[in-house]
């Protein structure tokens, strides 16, 4: 019962058992690395805000402007 297709054994050898293709395939593929990518100037300076401003707005004040233009159209 050990050789049947079937039994633990048997799925475990064809699981580690070489594709029949890599008996009759001879050729072997170039495998380079991928050169690094070369480092470039931004074509235009990235503008950062200071820490003192704020980008942070309210969840009320955000609600009021939503229904605000809901209601003026």
């Amino acid at each position: 019962m050990a050789d049947s297709p079937v039994s633990p054994q048997a799925s475990k050898a064809s699981f580690f058992a070489p594709s029949p293709e890599s008996d009759t395939c001879n050729t072997t593929m170039d495998l380079t690395p991928a050169s690094p990518p070369l480092p470039t100037t931004p074509s235009a300076p990235v503008l950062t805000p200071p820490p003192s401003a704020s980008s942070h707005i309210s969840p009320p004040a955000i609600l009021l402007t939503i229904l605000a233009f809901y209601y003026i159209d």
